[in-house]
């Protein structure tokens, strides 16, 4: 199975792009991203998705996304942290020094999952 690039790969870009000014490798990390975390039906059907992420990398997502000052992908990606179990919000995901969600986060996604449970 082969994918494209990975969080990290994409992270490092939209770090490096972001801390050094350079807008061409900022918007393409980001450019990654929105395109992961697509919002909407019709955003979701067009998306060009060249990375691979799994379930525990929407923890480090939403961590690194909060200091990007870019809210409505910060607000997609803890849409994708509601799926994560309570305890891993909580403790991070140690093996892949991923630390937990901030409180504010946090209390977001607890919030939304128990709104949600409420319909399922």
């Amino acid at each position: 199975m082969q994918y494209g690039a990975r969080w990290l790969t994409v992270k490092v870009m939209a770090y490096l792009g972001d801390k050094y000014d350079v807008q061409e490798i900022r918007e393409e990390g980001l450019r990654q991203l929105r395109s992961w975390y697509s919002q909407g039906i019709d955003a979701w059907d067009k998306r060009d998705v060249d990375f691979f992420l799994v379930a525990e990398d929407h923890l480090d997502v939403a961590n690194f996304t909060r200091t990007l000052n870019e809210p409505n992908l910060h607000a997609a990606v803890l849409y994708h942290c509601c799926r994560l179990p309570p305890m891993q919000l909580l403790s991070g995901v140690p093996n892949l020094k991923y630390p937990p969600l901030c409180m504010d986060d946090l209390v977001r996604v607890l919030d939304f999952q128990k709104f949600a449970s409420t319909f399922f």
